[in-house]
């Protein structure tokens, strides 16, 4: 596996990366993005972010 063009995992090692953790929505208490910090997220709050 590489990152970048750098090697960081040894060859003939297989790798499973998942982008995202799946987590249950009680306990996501904060959402960070470059727009922002969205505490106790909800659809509307995320969309309003989005949107600014």
């Amino acid at each position: 596996m590489n990152f970048i063009n750098v090697r960081i995992a040894p060859k003939g090692i297989n790798v499973y990366n998942l982008v995202f953790d799946a987590a249950l929505l009680e306990n996501i208490t904060a959402i960070i993005m470059e727009k922002g910090v969205i505490q106790w997220p909800t659809e509307e709050k995320i969309k309003k972010t989005i949107k600014s």
